[in-house]
This record gives structure tokens, C-alpha cells and sequence, in this order.
């Protein structure tokens, strides 16, 4: 199974950008943002951490996530956050408090492969990537944070990434089509849609990057993901209607309100192959306006979420950044 998202050499050099903040917004965006990356423009390899972020680009603050981390997925409420964990033998899926606290992995069969852990919206149940063998075709599985009912909902044999919808009723997940001799599909990942008890499955849009999980509206009426031409698209989960917002941009998620898309927007930073800047960009849906920078420029970029969480204090602080 390919990796749901790549592990990129950690690279962050002084030419990459210093750290900005954005204009706020009128009326003030809800919720926080959190992006997680290297915040250390002074070392040569820096860990990688989370960081959560007002919407205006105040208040930033590392969480309290292990640097072996990958994905980070939030529950629809905000009350729970999923990862994956590469730190021991094999990747292991970890569900915790939003803010990472109280984190208890969830026992899952030795030797299998997992990843994209998608927390419902109790934090009672996982959705993920589960193969129960390192040969065996990675499908979509549920199971509950204490191990116990793991069920395969799908056989579409190459889930890369998982999204559970906001209402917990449905599932959405990208599946990278693998060709009769062994090779990948070059157009991109099958964006498929399926209830939670594994029924109705459907695929609602192709051409997705598989890089990120993709995102649903809050209505759950509507998912975004980034293509493979790097484009923030939108499709209709009803009835397919594909739109493109953004001509760059990538792990697209939406404001709380439905209203907006935050995203990432990376380039080379001048160094070797793999070393990338990133920042964190917000767009009106259906305005003309251009989208936004917010918070600081970083490195490595790993995941993106904005979550109602409540993840930072109330007063309102300038951005800082923290030493690793």
C-alpha cells in the first residue's frame, strides 16, 4: 500500500520565509486551524511537529503530539483527534483528546498494515486503511477504539485515505486503482462514498492526488480534495458536479460555517529534491477575493485540519514561533 502521505527529508532553511501573519477576517472565522510541519528554520532537521492557529493568525501553540505522528484526522465535533504512530515495530493507530491528551492506542492485529485513522464523531469508532497483512489488499475497515468489532466495509483493495462524514452515517475514502500488471493508474486516486454499515457504495469522482484525506462540507453535502495538477477541487456528493477553486493548493479543509476552504499551498524551497516551504492559505467560497496567507511559513508539511476544537487560550495572542 502506498503511503497516505509521503515521508518528505526534513528541510527548512532560512530563504524558506519567516513568519507572517494574515489579515482577520470580517466577521471573525470560527474555530482554530492546525498544520503540523517543522517550525525550526535554524536546524538542519528539525522534528516535525502539530501546531494549532486562529483563523486571523494569532495564538499559535505546539500540541502536545508526538513528533512520530503522521495523519492527523479531528472527530466532526472537535472532541477527538486519530493518528498514526511510527515510533515502535509497526505503524500503530493512536485516538486521543483533541488536544492529544489521554491517548490510547487501539489494538489492532500484529503484521497489519494500517493508516488514515478517521475518528466518528463519539470518538467511539475508528474508520481506516487496514490490510491484516503486509501482502494483502489494504480495504476500508471499522473498529471500535478498543479493538474489539473490526469489520471490513469494502473491497475495492488499495484505501489510501479515510474521511468519516460529519452526520457519522457515511464514509469517504480514496482508493488508488492498481493496474493488471502491477503498476498504478497515472490519472489518480477513485474518490468513493459508502455507508457506515458498509452498504451503497459508490464512486463519486477520479483524479484525486490521494496525498490527504478528503475533506467533507459540514453539511456533508459536498467533499474536497486536491487533484493530481495540485488544484483544490469540490465535488457534489449527489450528484458528481466537480468544480475546480484553487489553481495550487493541496489538503484542502472547510471553515466550520461551510463558507470558506483553508489549504496549503507548498513550493521547493531551493534546497535538494524533497525540501518544500509550505503556508497555510484561506479562501471564500464563491467570492472573488484572493485567498489569504495565515500564520507562519514552515516545513515539511504534514497534515491540515480547522476543527472547533478548543485548542488554545482565549485571549488573544501575536504569532509566535516555538522552538522545537
Amino acid at each position: 500500500m502506498r503511503a497516505a502521505l509521503p515521508i518528505l527529508a526534513a528541510c527548512l532553511v532560512a530563504g524558506c520565509g519567516s513568519a507572517t501573519s494574515g489579515t482577520a477576517s470580517a466577521p471573525a472565522d470560527p474555530g482554530v486551524l492546525v498544520f503540523g510541519g517543522t517550525m525550526n528554520p535554524s536546524a538542519r532537521h528539525p522534528p516535525p511537529g502539530y501546531y494549532a492557529l486562529r483563523p486571523d493568525g494569532t495564538g499559535l501553540r505546539k500540541l502536545a503530539f508526538s513528533d512520530t505522528v503522521g495523519e492527523l484526522n479531528f472527530s466532526a465535533d472537535g472532541g477527538f483527534a486519530a493518528t498514526w504512530d511510527t515510533s515502535g515495530d509497526q505503524t500503530s493507530i493512536v485516538v486521543s483528546r483533541a488536544d492529544g491528551s489521554e491517548a490510547r492506542v487501539v489494538p489492532l492485529p500484529a503484521d497489519a498494515d494500517v493508516g488514515s485513522p478517521s475518528p466518528s464523531r463519539d470518538g467511539k469508532m475508528v474508520a481506516l486503511s487496514f490490510a491484516p497483512g503486509y501482502d494483502a489488499p489494504s480495504d476500508l475497515w471499522t473498529v471500535a477504539v478498543d479493538g474489539r468489532g473490526l469489520t471490513r466495509l469494502t473491497s475495492t483493495g488499495n484505501v489510501v485515505n479515510v474521511a468519516w462524514s460529519p452526520d457519522g452515517e457515511r464514509i469517504a475514502f480514496t482508493d488508488q486503482a492498481q493496474l493488471s500488471d502491477g503498476t498504478y493508474n497515472e490519472s489518480g486516486d477513485d474518490l468513493y462514498v459508502v455507508r457506515a454499515d458498509g452498504t451503497d457504495l459508490h464512486r463519486i469522482a477520479g483524479t484525486v492526488s490521494g496525498y490527504y484525506p478528503p475533506a467533507w462540507s459540514p453539511d456533508g453535502t459536498r467533499i474536497a480534495f486536491e487533484d493530481i495538477k495540485n488544484r483544490v477541487s469540490i465535488v457534489d456528493v449527489k450528484d458528481g458536479m466537480l468544480t475546480v477553486v484553487a489553481p495550487h493548493g493541496e489538503a484542502p479543509v472547510w471553515s466550520p460555517d461551510g463558507r470558506r476552504l483553508a489549504f496549503i499551498r507548498s513550493a521547493p524551497c531551493g534546497g535538494y529534491v524533497a525540501c518544500l516551504w509550505a503556508k497555510v492559505m484561506i479562501m471564500n467560497l464563491g467570492g472573488v477575493a484572493a485567498p489569504r496567507e495565515v500564520g507562519p511559513t514552515f516545513g515539511q508539511p504534514r497534515a491540515l485540519a480547522w476543527t472547533t476544537a478548543e485548542l488554545l487560550p482565549d485571549e488573544t495572542t501575536t504569532p509566535t514561533v516555538p522552538s522545537s
